[in-house]
């Protein structure tokens, strides 16, 4: 429980205000309560709409990543955006069907080019020892 919902709670019970207590909990259980199934579907059937849109009027991530407010470079987006990638390349999904030649040096060419375009020199991929070393170390 957040601290400021306990404080405001304990105020209530401390204060003999029982009926605001248990309203303040009816409010913090519906507030704090994950989506629902219905949210769920409506939520990907809009991402859904706005991909037609998209391709309809021929947007693309680039046009959109450009007016975008300091959007961190995370491991996972970097991994979705390798996903994307490699489906627009290869027609597959999961990274872990990347042919063992040949892919890995395709994916780390485009990203190589994409990330030179704002100046970003990427880290060297790692060699055969330290993928090893890493795998063993599991």
């Amino acid at each position: 429980m957040d601290r400021r919902v306990k404080a405001r709670l304990k105020y209530f019970l401390e204060n003999g205000k029982i009926k605001e207590a248990l309203a303040f909990i009816e409010i913090v259980e519906t507030t704090e309560s994950n989506r629902t199934e219905a949210q769920h579907n409506a939520l990907f059937h809009w991402f859904n709409l706005i991909e037609k849109d998209a391709e309809n009027q021929g947007v693309t991530w680039e046009r959109v990543i450009e007016h975008t407010h300091q959007l961190k470079i995370t491991k996972q987006n970097l991994h979705a955006m390798c996903k994307q990638l490699q489906q627009a390349l290869w027609g597959t999904t999961s990274t872990k069907e990347l042919k063992k030649i040949g892919h890995i040096d395709i994916i780390i060419d485009h990203f190589t080019d994409l990330f030179s375009k704002v100046g970003l020199e990427l880290p060297p991929f790692p060699d055969e020892k330290i993928r090893l070393k890493k795998t063993n170390s599991k």
